[in-house]
C-alpha cells in the first residue's frame, strides 16, 4: 500500500511542534543557566560584602590598638578621657590593676568594677601584647552591665558594648586596658552598607560566640547555630556556606576574617530577594519564546539580541563588580608617622615596601635623610615646610630615593595632627609610588602618536585608490556624456546607443571598484562569520588578484572579540598589500593560533626580504606598510616581531592578548 503523502498543513504542524520543542528545550536551558549565573553573581557579592565588612573591621580594631598603645602604662583618668575624645567606636578606655579591677577609667563610675578575664579570647597563655575579645556585655558601661552567655545571650533591644581587653605578657603587670567598644558603631555602618534590609551581617568570635548581628532574632552573645561553625572558623581564614545550588537554602553566605584580631564576619544575603531580579527575567523570557512561537520564525532575531544585550549587561556588571572589589583590595598606599621635627615614629609595611627600608632603620631619622635623591631644590622644601606648619595639608609630586639608590616619583600628602591647643604634634605623610603612572603617560602619548600616523597613511592609501581606480572612470564618462549630449542637440544619433553602453559600462566598473574598495576596509563577513573565514575569503581574492599563493592555517576558528578581529584582519591586510608591492613572493602563509591568553598570527613569505636597519627611512617604501602593521598591534597592547633579510624572505610575528567577550 503507498505511502499517502503529507499534506501542507500536517508538515507545518510538524514544523511547528518541532520548533516548539526546540524553543522549550532552548529556553528552558537559558533559564537554567541564567539561574546559576545570577546565583553564582550573589555569591560573589557575598564574598565581596564580607571582605569590605572585614576589612572595616579590622581598620577599626587596628585604630583601638593604636589607641591603646599610646596610653602610658599608669595612665590616670584625664589621660584616658582624652584618649577617648578621637574614637567614636569607643564608649570607654579604662585600666585594670594585677587582680583585674578597673584602678583607673575614662568613666568614674567604672572604678573598682571586676573583670572576669577568662571569657576573653585568644588565651592568656600567647606572648606578647595583643587585643583579645570577650563576649558582649548587656549595658551602657561596665559599672551597669553583665556579662552576656550562651544561655543568657543579650535580647533584641538591650543596650551592649563588646569589651576588648589588652594587656602585656604577664597579667600582673601594670599597663593593662580595657576598651568598651561602642557596638552601634558598627550596626550603624552595616545597615548603610548591606545592600538590601534583608540581608544579614553578624561579627563572630573563633568559638563561634555572635558578637553583633543586623538580624533582629540573632541574639549577642548566643552560639551561632548556622554555619559557618567553630571548624571552619578554625581552619579557613575566608569561603562560603549554604551551597548556592541548594533550593532548600534561603541564605547565601560567606565569611572573612578580620586579620590581627579574634574576630570574623559572616555576611549572609537573602537568596529570595537576590533571585527577584532573576524570576522577572525568566517570566519575560517565556513570554517573549510565546510571542515568537505565535508569530513568524524571523522575529526570533528580536529576543536573539535583547538576550545578547542582557548578557553583555550581565558581563559589564559582574566586571564593574570586580573593578570595585580590586580597587578596594589595593588601597594599600604608604603611610608614616613623623614627630613635629619630621622624624619618624611609625611606619607601614607598604612603606618599607616602596623605599626597601627596615622598620629599625626609619625610626628616628627623618624622610629627607632616607629619600632625599637632591633633585628638587631647597625653595621647594621651604615651601613644603612653610605650608605644613601652618596648619596646611600639603600634596605635590616628589623624585626620591630608594634604599639601593634607585629613583622613583612619589605622590605625597602631608597632614598635620594638632594637639588640644592647636599645637602641630606630628605629621601624618600618605605616599604613592606613581612611576609606572608616569611611565604609562608618556607611553600613551607616543602610541596616540603612531596611532594618527597610521590613520594619516590609511588615509593617503584610500585616496590613492579611489583616485587610481575612479578617476579615470569618471573622465571618460564625463567624455561620452559631453559628446551623447552633443549628438542629442545636433539630432544626430548614430551610434548613440553604443555611446550610452560604454557609458554604462564604466558606471559598473566604476561601482565595481568602489564595492572593492569598500570590502577591502570592512568585509561584511568579518561581522556575521568571524575571522578565519574572512581571512580565507580574502586570502582567495589576493591569490585571484595577485597570482601569489596565500594559504590560511588556523588551528580554532573560534569567534574572537570584535576589536581584535578587526585588527587582526587589518593587519594581515596591511601585510599582504605590502608583500604584493614589494615582496615579489610566490607563497605567503598566514598562520592563527589560538592559545588560553592569547592570540599570536605569523606571516611568512619567501620573497626578496629586506634589510631590518633600512625599515622606516623616507627612501624605503617598503617599510610603511611594515610599519603600519607595528603601530597597529603595539596600540592594541601586543608586540610585534620582524625577521628578515635580503633575499631570505620576512616573517611578520604579532601576539595579541585575549580580552573582551568572543562575538
Amino acid at each position: 500500500m503507498p505511502i499517502k503523502p503529507r499534506t501542507p498543513r500536517q508538515i507545518f504542524f510538524s514544523v511547528l511542534a518541532l520548533l516548539t520543542l526546540l524553543f522549550l528545550g532552548s529556553t528552558s536551558y537559558t533559564l537554567w543557566r541564567l539561574h546559576n549565573e545570577a546565583l553564582e553573581r550573589i555569591a560573589a557579592n557575598s564574598d565581596l560584602y564580607a571582605q569590605i565588612f572585614a576589612t572595616h573591621l579590622e581598620q577599626t580594631f587596628n585604630a583601638v590598638q593604636l589607641t591603646l598603645e599610646q596610653l602610658d602604662a599608669h595612665a590616670t583618668n584625664e589621660d584616658l578621657l582624652r584618649a577617648l575624645e578621637n574614637a567614636p567606636y569607643l564608649r570607654s578606655l579604662s585600666r585594670l590593676d594585677g587582680q583585674g579591677k578597673i584602678s583607673a577609667s575614662s568613666n568614674p563610675a567604672n572604678l573598682g568594677q571586676a573583670i572576669d578575664q577568662s571569657a576573653f579570647l585568644p588565651a592568656t597563655t600567647l606572648p606578647g601584647r595583643f587585643l583579645r575579645a570577650a563576649p558582649p556585655w548587656i549595658g551602657r558601661d561596665f559599672n551597669a552591665g553583665r556579662l552576656s552567655t550562651a544561655k543568657q545571650p543579650a535580647a533584641a533591644n538591650d543596650l551592649l558594648l563588646l569589651p576588648v581587653l589588652r594587656h602585656s605578657d604577664s597579667p600582673a603587670t601594670a599597663g593593662s586596658f580595657l576598651a568598651a567598644i561602642n557596638p552601634d558603631y558598627f550596626l550603624n555602618y552595616y545597615e548603610q552598607h548591606r545592600g538590601h534590609p534583608k540581608n544579614t551581617v553578624d561579627i563572630l568570635r573563633y568559638d563561634n560566640r555572635r558578637l553583633l548581628s543586623t538580624h533582629p532574632e540573632h541574639l549577642p552573645g548566643s552560639m551561632n547555630e548556622r554555619a559557618p561553625d567553630a571548624a571552619t572558623l578554625s581552619q579557613y581564614s575566608s569561603g562560603r556556606f549554604n551551597n548556592e545550588q541548594d533550593d532548600s537554602q534561603e541564605m547565601l553566605g560567606s565569611f572573612a576574617e578580620a586579620r590581627e584580631t579574634p574576630f570574623f564576619v559572616s555576611m549572609q544575603i537573602d537568596k529570595k530577594e537576590a533571585m527577584a531580579s532573576w524570576q522577572h527575567e525568566a517570566w519575560h523570557s517565556i513570554a517573549t519564546t510565546l510571542f515568537l512561537l505565535l508569530t513568524t520564525f524571523a522575529a526570533s532575531s528580536l529576543y536573539f539580541f535583547r538576550y545578547e544585550r542582557m548578557t553583555r549587561q550581565r558581563a559589564a556588571d559582574i566586571e564593574q563588580i570586580r573593578l570595585h572589589h580590586s580597587a578596594l583590595s589595593a588601597a594599600a598606599n604608604a603611610i608614616i608617622i613623623t614627630d613635629k621635627n619630621g622624624r619618624i615614629e611609625w611606619a607601614n609595611p607598604a612603606f618599607c615596601r616602596m623605599t626597601a627600608y627596615a622598620l629599625s632603620e626609619v625610626l628616628g631619622r627623618t624622610p629627607g635623610q632616607l629619600q632625599n635623591a637632591g633633585h628638587q631644590p631647597k625653595a621647594f622644601y621651604q615651601r613644603l615646610w612653610s605650608t605644613i606648619l601652618s596648619g596646611q595639608v600639603w600634596r605635590g609630586e616628589i623624585l626620591n630615593r630608594r634604599r639601593d639608590g634607585s629613583l622613583y616619583s612619589e605622590d605625597q600628602t602631608i597632614t598635620p595632627v594638632l594637639d588640644e591647643g592647636g599645637e602641630i604634634r606630628h605629621f601624618i605623610a600618605v605616599k604613592q609610588d606613581i612611576s609606572e603612572r608616569k611611565e604609562a603617560e608618556r607611553r600613551v602619548n607616543t602610541l596616540s602618536h603612531q596611532l594618527i600616523n597610521v590613520q594619516e597613511r590609511a588615509r593617503r592609501r584610500l585616496a590613492g585608490e579611489l583616485h587610481d581606480r575612479t578617476s579615470p572612470n569618471l573622465a571618460a564618462l564625463s567624455i561620452h556624456l559631453e559628446d551623447t549630449i552633443a549628438r542629442l542637440n545636433a539630432n544626430d544619433t548614430t551610434d548613440l546607443a553604443l555611446h550610452l553602453e560604454d557609458a554604462r559600462a564604466l558606471i559598473e566598473d566604476t561601482t565595481a571598484s568602489i564595492r572593492d574598495i569598500s570590502n577591502d576596509l570592512r568585509p561584511p563577513i568579518l561581522d556575521y562569520a568571524g575571522l578565519c573565514p574572512a581571512l580565507t575569503s580574502h586570502l582567495q581574492a589576493f591569490t585571484r588578484r595577485t597570482g601569489v599563493r596565500a594559504q590560511l592555517h588556523c588551528n580554532d576558528d573560534a569567534r574572537l572579540p570584535p576589536a581584535q578581529e578587526s585588527v587582526l584582519f587589518r593587519i594581515v591586510q596591511e601585510a599582504l598589500t605590502n608583500c604584493a608591492k614589494h615582496a615579489q613572493a610566490s607563497r605567503i602563509d598566514v598562520y592563527l593560533a589560538r592559545q588560553p591568553a592569547q592570540i599570536e598570527l605569523r606571516i611568512e613569505d619567501d620573497g626578496a626580504g629586506f634589510a631590518l636597519e633600512e625599515l622606516g627611512q623616507d627612501s624605503q617604501n617598503i617599510g610603511l606598510g611594515i610599519l603600519t602593521v607595528r603601530d597597529l598591534t603595539e596600540f592594541s597592547g601586543g608586540s610585534c616581531h620582524i625577521d628578515s633579510r635580503p633575499g631570505r624572505g620576512t616573517l611578520l610575528r604579532i601576539t595579541l592578548p585575549l580580552e573582551g567577550e568572543p562575538a
